[in-house]
């Protein structure tokens, strides 16, 4: 609703209320270009009324091929450097890269305030005459930024071939940064050593058959590192090379990405994540002093040794949550004989600080089942099943008999009995990762996200 023609006193009060005019959205690419000098006019007018001193956020879209035009824009984004606090560019890497080349001219002339830049790119790269802005001019002339989330199609903006962007050069204040990678990790990897003062990292792959960043070279160091957070990650070896003594929050979001998926490319990324899931065991035992989130996807696991291992190495964790997939147990092992997480969970060897376990059906989050080698059954961790629908909240009251005894998750003293659970056995030729002497388990609150 326009507020400004409600009435007479409503204008007034809308055109005097500075808070209202202090954020926008401009979609450049749908003025023509006879009109769109007088739409910047009025983007200037509209920013004017937000007062003097109020933080201002915009974002725009732009494809449109006019070095005037542009240059008209870039005249009023500077105009308000001091006032910016968000700035989302929607545009191509191109016009990205003269913004930068245009920085490269206006360190004379002041300061940018921003906290936050996104930067969405379409590919289209840089002419040969661009001229690339100076090494470490963000971090001179946006000396308050905290947060850069970056998305450029194909990677061509950090790629050799192209006129190096800056975006990416370190920077001292900078606190969380979101990448989406379509092509090769490596490179943003290398990049994240300019980062000391980091508190926040998160990684997507929304593309199959990224290459994973290499299992061997220099060593990261994050130092305050808080969260890491791995989305359709193509494997684990990045872990291998991360030094993070801060860490709290570790999400390992391991679906398919959204995109056709084959069942040889499943088949595939399953077992690259099943290979290197030792580096996740690593990182954990690494990060075990400070770590007291976990949530990871593990339907590419194919026995429950591996599970194993990460919770052990989990010692400080208090907030679990997980999913996961396993091979049935073999039906000529007798009940009484079956090892299974449950009891390594419930007699206080593992987990030992934990208070809340969260549990996924994988099928609820749309993972995809094991590859065939790994999926003869649909058996998972603690096999909640729900038994009919109420109509008033859609789940249906969780039926134990086939599980576990819900006391035991609420600090009762009460235990299943062994094999009840029906999770798979622990292969022969393995042993358990050694269990440390712990006290008794503090409550634990079982629930579903």
């Amino acid at each position: 609703m326009n507020l400004r023609k409600v009435c007479k006193l409503w204008r007034r009060v809308a055109l005097s209320t500075h808070s209202l005019w202090t954020s926008a959205w401009v979609n450049l690419d749908s003025y023509s270009d006879v009109d769109l000098p007088k739409a910047i006019r009025g983007i200037e007018c509209y920013f004017q009324r937000s007062g003097s001193s109020l933080p201002l956020n915009i974002g725009f879209h732009w494809s449109r091929d006019s070095e005037e035009l542009w240059s008209l824009w870039m005249d009023f984004l500077c105009s308000f450097r001091e006032r910016w606090e968000e700035i989302s560019f929607f545009t191509d890497i191109c016009h990205f890269q003269l913004f930068e080349e245009r920085l490269k001219k206006e360190v004379d002339n002041g300061l940018w305030k921003a906290l936050f830049l996104q930067v969405a790119l379409e590919d289209t790269p840089s002419p040969d005459s661009l001229i690339p802005a100076d090494s470490g001019i963000f971090n001179d002339l946006f000396p308050d930024l905290e947060t850069v989330n970056l998305n450029t199609a194909s990677d061509l903006l950090i790629t050799a071939n192209q006129p190096p962007s800056r975006l990416l050069d370190p920077h001292t204040t900078m606190r969380k940064l979101r990448l989406e990678v379509f092509l090769d990790l490596n490179p943003y990897f290398h990049k994240l050593g300019g980062f000391p003062n980091l508190k926040k990292l998160l990684f997507n792959c929304p593309k199959l058959d990224v290459t994973p960043v290499l299992a061997e070279g220099n060593i990261i160091e994050l130092p305050n590192l808080e969260l890491l957070l791995m989305a359709c990650p193509p494997s684990f070896t990045i872990l291998s090379r991360l030094r993070t003594p801060s860490l709290k929050t570790l999400q390992l979001l391991t679906n398919v990405p959204p995109e056709p998926a084959s069942p040889d490319s499943t088949d595939s990324l399953q077992r690259d994540l099943m290979e290197s899931f030792d580096h996740v065991v690593a990182f954990a035992e690494q990060c075990n002093k400070t770590l007291r989130e976990t949530r990871i996807n593990c339907w590419f696991l194919q026995a429950e040794y591996a599970l194993l291992c990460l919770l052990g190495a989990l010692a400080s964790v208090e907030y679990l949550c997980i999913d996961t997939w396993f091979r049935p147990t073999e039906e000529s092992t007798p009940a009484d004989a079956r090892p299974t997480i449950v009891d390594d969970i419930l007699n206080s060897t593992y987990l030992s600080n934990l208070h809340k376990l969260c549990l996924h059906d994988p099928q609820d989050e749309e993972t995809p089942l094991p590859a065939e080698w790994g999926a003869r059954s649909l058996i998972h961790l603690l096999p909640l099943i729900a038994e009919g629908h109420n109509p008033g909240d859609g789940m249906g009251p969780m039926d134990f008999k086939n599980s576990i005894d819900p006391t035991i998750f609420v600090g009762e003293t009460s235990r299943p009995t062994v094999g009840e659970v029906g999770v798979p056995q622990i292969p022969q030729e393995q042993t358990p990762p050694p269990s440390p002497s712990i006290s008794p388990h503090p409550p634990i609150h079982l629930f579903l996200c």
